[in-house]
C-alpha cells in the first residue's frame, strides 16, 4: 500500500450518507407499520371472533328452537295418544325422515314405558336423563348430553308434554338430536385461521369437539371427567342386568387458563380474552352463553383461535415488506448519486403506500414520478397491489370451481363418483331399505369411433337429461364416468316400483336422439342391488349392481337385471 492512502469522494461519502439515512428512515417505518398493523389488526381480529361467536351462537339457538317447534307440533297433534299405534308410528317416521338430524322420535307415557316410537323396539325410559328432566322441570327440557340406545353415540333430547283436552299431562314426546348434527353445524365457523369452537351443554358436557376422533366420548368440564362405553372384545356394547350401558369414567387434563374460561362461560359470563397453554402458545378465546325459547337449560360456546394463525397476515405482509425495503434500499444506492435531491419524495409516497396497503387497503397505488428505475419501481409495485387484488378475487373463483368439480360431472352436470358415494354412506347410515340402479349404455363405443367423441360427448348430455327425468324427482342421480351411471332409489323398494321405475329408464333411453344433425339410436342396461338384502356398504352394493348389469347386457341388452346370487 506505500504511503497512497484511500481517497473516499465526495460522490461516495455522499451516497453512503444518504443511504444510511434512507436505511434508518426505512427500518423506522417498516417497526412503525408493523406496530400499527399489528394492533389494528389485532383488535380486528378479536372482532372477527366475538362475531363468529355471536353468529355460531344465534344459529345453533335457531337450530334448537326449530326443532323444539317440530316437537311441540307434533306433541299437540290433536287426539294423538287416542290414535292407533300404526298411525303413530307412521306420524313419527315421517318426521325423522323429513328432518334427518332427528334420528329418533318417541311418545311415552307418564310412568315412562315407551307407547311408540320412529323406528327399532320400544324401551323403557323412566331412567332415562331426558324423562327424569322433563318429569322435574314440567315443560319443554333441552337435555344434557348421552348416550342414545338407538345408536350408541351421544346425543341430545328435546321433550315436549302431550296434553288431553282438559289440558291435563298425559305422556311425553322426545325428539333424540344425533350429535353430528350439531357438529357439520360448528364445523361450519371451524375453518381457517387455526379456529376450533367447543359447545358444551347445561351440565359442561362437550357436545361438539374439534377433535372428531373423541366424537363418541362425553368430556365433562364441570367434573374434568370423561365418559366412554365399554365394549366387548367383539367391540360390541357391554349393558348391565337391567340393559343399561357400561360406562367408564376417566379424569382427563385441560389447560387451566381455558379451564377458567369456560368456566366463565358455564356461569353465563360472555367476553373475549387471551390466554396460554401449558407450551406457552397464545390462543385468542370468543365466549358466549347460549340461550334457548322456552326451554330449560342454558349451553356454553367458546370460539378458540391461535394467536399465531389470526396474525399470520400481518408477519407475511412485514416479511413483503421487508423485502421491497431492501429492494429500495439497494436501488438507492445506486442512483443517489444523481438523483439524491429527487429520491427522498419517492421513498415517502412509497412508504405511505406501503402502510396503506399493509393496512388492506389495496385500491392506492403509488404515483409515478419518473421513467427511469424508480419509475420501474413504482410501477412494478402498483402492479404487485393489482396483483394481489386480482390474486384475492381468483382464489374466491378458483375455491368456488374447485368445490364444484370435486363433486360434479364436468361434462353433464351430474354428481360424480365422490358425491354418490357420499350420498349412498349417509343413505345406508340413514334409511333402512332403497335401491342402487347401475346404468350401461349399449354400443356407446361405436358412436364415438363413428361420428366421434365431441357427438358421444352431446349424447352423454342428452342421456343424463332423461336418466335424471325417468328417475324421478326423489332418486339421486349421478355419472361414475364414460357411459356409466349410477340412480339412488330411496322412496321405491317394493318389487312392483323398482321394475316400473326400471323399465321407465330402460324405455326413455332407448329412444331416437338427435346428435349434430343425425339420428341416432342406443339402448342402456341395467342393473339392480338393494339393501339390505343384497349389501349394506357402498362396495359391495355398487359391485352387485355392476354384476346384475352384465347380466343384462349378456340376455340381449336393452333390459334390466335384479342381482341374484344365481
Amino acid at each position: 500500500m506505500g504511503g497512497d492512502s484511500v481517497r473516499i469522494s465526495i460522490r461516495q461519502q455522499l451516497g453512503a450518507g444518504i443511504c444510511l439515512l434512507v436505511f434508518y428512515a426505512l427500518a423506522l417505518s417498516l417497526l412503525m407499520i408493523d406496530h400499527n398493523l399489528s394492533e389494528n389488526y389485532e383488535e380486528k381480529v378479536k372482532a372477527d371472533s366475538v362475531a363468529a361467536a355471536d353468529s355460531l351462537a344465534r344459529n345453533i339457538a335457531q337450530f334448537i328452537n326449530n326443532t323444539n317447534i317440530m316437537n311441540q307440533m307434533i306433541a299437540s297433534y290433536p287426539r294423538l295418544q287416542e290414535l292407533p299405534r300404526e298411525e303413530q308410528q307412521q306420524l313419527l317416521a315421517g318426521t325423522v325422515k323429513r328432518y334427518p338430524w332427528v334420528q329418533l322420535m318417541t311418545i311415552s307415557r307418564l310412568d315412562g314405558t315407551e307407547i311408540v316410537r320412529s323406528q327399532g323396539y320400544r324401551a323403557t325410559n323412566v331412567d332415562r336423563p331426558w324423562f327424569r328432566q322433563f318429569m322435574h322441570a314440567g315443560k319443554p327440557s333441552l337435555s344434557p348430553m348421552f348416550y342414545s340406545l338407538s345408536s350408541t353415540l351421544p346425543a341430545v333430547a328435546l321433550t315436549s308434554g302431550i296434553y288431553d283436552e282438559q289440558g291435563k299431562l298425559a305422556g311425553v314426546m322426545m325428539s333424540d338430536i344425533n350429535s353430528a348434527a350439531l357438529q357439520e353445524l360448528v364445523d361450519s365457523y371451524a375453518v381457517g385461521e387455526g379456529r376450533e369452537v367447543y359447545l358444551l351443554d347445561s351440565d359442561g358436557t362437550i357436545a361438539t369437539y374439534p377433535q372428531h376422533t373423541r366424537m363418541e366420548e362425553l368430556y365433562n368440564y364441570r367434573t374434568l371427567k370423561r365418559q366412554h362405553l365399554m365394549r366387548d372384545v367383539d367391540g360390541g356394547v357391554l349393558r348391565d342386568h337391567e340393559g343399561r350401558f357400561a360406562i367408564r369414567q376417566e379424569p382427563f387434563d385441560v389447560d387451566p387458563e381455558f379451564l377458567t374460561l369456560v368456566r366463565k362461560t358455564i356461569a353465563g359470563e360472555d367476553g373475549v380474552r387471551e390466554y396460554r397453554d401449558a407450551d406457552g402458545e397464545r390462543y385468542l378465546c370468543a365466549y358466549r352463553s347460549v340461550e334457548f325459547a322456552g326451554l330449560d337449560g342454558r349451553w356454553s360456546l367458546l370460539v378458540v383461535q391461535r394467536y399465531s394463525d389470526a396474525m399470520e397476515y400481518v408477519q407475511q405482509s412485514l416479511r413483503q415488506s421487508l423485502w421491497i425495503m431492501i429492494a429500495v434500499l439497494l436501488f438507492s444506492l445506486a442512483v443517489t448519486i444523481w438523483w439524491a435531491g429527487h429520491f427522498t419524495r419517492p421513498i415517502v409516497a412509497l412508504a405511505q403506500t406501503a402502510k396503506r396497503v399493509k393496512a388492506g387497503d389495496l385500491s392506492v397505488r403509488v404515483p409515478l414520478t419518473a421513467k427511469n428505475e424508480l419509475g420501474y419501481l413504482e410501477r412494478q409495485f402498483n402492479a404487485m397491489i393489482e396483483s394481489l387484488e386480482q390474486n384475492r378475487q381468483e382464489r374466491l373463483a378458483a375455491s368456488q370451481k374447485i368445490k364444484r368439480l370435486a363433486y360434479h360431472d364436468s361434462l353433464t352436470g351430474l354428481p360424480n363418483r365422490v358425491q354418490f358415494r357420499l350420498f349412498l354412506k349417509r343413505q345406508l347410515r340413514r334409511l333402512q331399505k332403497g335401491v342402487v340402479v347401475f346404468v350401461d349404455l349399449d354400443q356407446f363405443k361405436y358412436v364415438n369411433d363413428t361420428f366421434g367423441h365431441s357427438a358421444g360427448d352431446r349424447l352423454l348430455v342428452q342421456v343424463s337429461r332423461r336418466l335424471v327425468q325417468a328417475a324421478g324427482d326423489k332418486a339421486f342421480a349421478c355419472r361414475l364416468g364414460g357411459d356409466e351411471f349410477m340412480v339412488v332409489l330411496t322412496d321405491e323398494t317394493a318389487l312392483a316400483d323398482i321394475a316400473a321405475r326400471a323399465d321407465a329408464i330402460v324405455q326413455a333411453l332407448a329412444q331416437e336422439y338427435k346428435v349434430s344433425g343425425r339420428v341416432l339410436r342406443i339402448s342402456a342396461s341395467v342393473g339392480i342391488a338393494r339393501y339390505p338384502e343384497d349389501g349394506n356398504t357402498v362396495e359391495e352394493l355398487m359391485r352387485k349392481a355392476d354384476t346384475a348389469m352384465y347380466r343384462a347386457k349378456n340376455n340381449g341388452r336393452n333390459c334390466w337385471k335384479l342381482y341374484s346370487e344365481e
